[in-house]
């Protein structure tokens, strides 16, 4: 499965975008999870009627209702769909996610939930989501779980699952990962920010990714995303010669720093590196400033020493990995 390599964003839709919530609910694909309330198919009857109530009781109505489009920033496309609502006995706030079946094996659906989870439970401060289906949907199972949602209840061949807000706090700085750097996520690199000062000791995404066509047969560019966007940027190139793996141009971006991210994204790199995804060279180099005593603590803490090579204000660290 792509792990949603392309980024996805909650749009919240106007009442003239309805066009798409008609076209997956009368989409048999789409709806089939559906069929046991709603036979033969799952589709929903009088889906017009439907979107009229969405717009006039859902949308702009959090944080006892929310409704919201999953769009493609790409290129604008409707991907699916998330709500949550406080149940009518006013105990519990339940959640649905609905993948368009045409956009289905992207990974929409885990970044979906984790747009979803963000939204009521950091933004709107719900205190837990809750979400039910049938224990045979593994699927809809597992991106629950690689989201953080835990078990708590299963009978009458369903399973229950919550994630509470002082959870997905405790874990939301975690949710990091490398996605490689594409036509559709390019832009989002070069909006990165460097803090005041920062750039004598890293060069900006621009002029990374200009060498990174250079070395394009040996080098890897990431976007290091948090929570489903793009928080920062690191490229990994292998250097034949020496032969070795080295760590290139890795920035938090200014707003996103001090929230452990960086070190998050160093172990991924770290681990892409022990695929040998160019050679078979064990061997990790880096260049720091001396004048950047939290980005050389935070390199030896994964291993790095130095090795008593540098040029001008730069040393090198480099470490092995197994």
């Amino acid at each position: 499965m792509n792990e949603g390599n392309e980024t996805l964003q909650l749009y919240v839709p106007r009442p003239e975008d309805g066009w798409f919530y008609m076209r997956m609910m009368s989409d048999p694909a789409t709806m089939a999870y559906n069929a046991p309330w709603f036979p033969p198919d799952g589709c929903i009857p009088n889906a017009a009627e439907e979107w009229n109530d969405l717009c006039a009781d859902w949308i702009g109505h959090e944080p006892t209702r929310f409704y919201a489009y999953l769009e493609r920033v790409s290129d604008g496309a409707f991907v699916g769909d998330v709500n949550y609502h406080l149940n009518a006995q006013g105990t519990q706030y339940d959640m649905g996610i609905v993948i368009y079946a045409p956009e289905r094996g992207k990974g929409y659906g885990k970044a979906g939930l984790r747009l979803l989870a963000d939204k009521a439970l950091r933004i709107d401060g719900i205190p837990a989501l809750h979400n039910d289906f049938e224990t045979d949907r593994d699927a809809a199972y597992a991106i629950h779980k690689a989201v953080g949602f835990r078990d708590v209840g299963e009978g009458d061949g369903m399973v229950h699952v919550a994630l509470t807000r002082e959870d997905y706090l405790k874990t939301e700085e975690k949710m990091v990962e490398l996605r490689p750097i594409t036509e559709d996520n390019f832009l989002d690199a070069f909006g990165l920010t460097l803090a005041p000062g920062q750039e004598r000791f890293v060069s900006h995404p621009v002029r990374s990714l200009a060498q990174a066509y250079v070395y394009r047969n040996q080098c890897q560019p990431f976007g290091i995303y948090a929570r489903g966007r793009m928080v920062g940027y690191v490229m990994v190139i292998y250097d034949y010669d020496v032969p070795e793996y080295d760590i290139w141009h890795m920035m938090i971006d200014a707003g996103e720093q001090g929230r452990g991210y960086g070190g998050e994204a160093l172990d991924r790199v770290l681990a892409y590196i022990r695929t040998k995804p160019f050679g078979d060279s064990n061997r990790v180099a880096l260049t720091c400033s001396k004048d950047n005593p939290v980005a050389r603590k935070l390199y030896e803490s994964r291993g790095f020493s130095p090795t008593g090579n540098g040029d001008g204000d730069e040393i090198e660290l480099a470490m092995t990995v197994r």
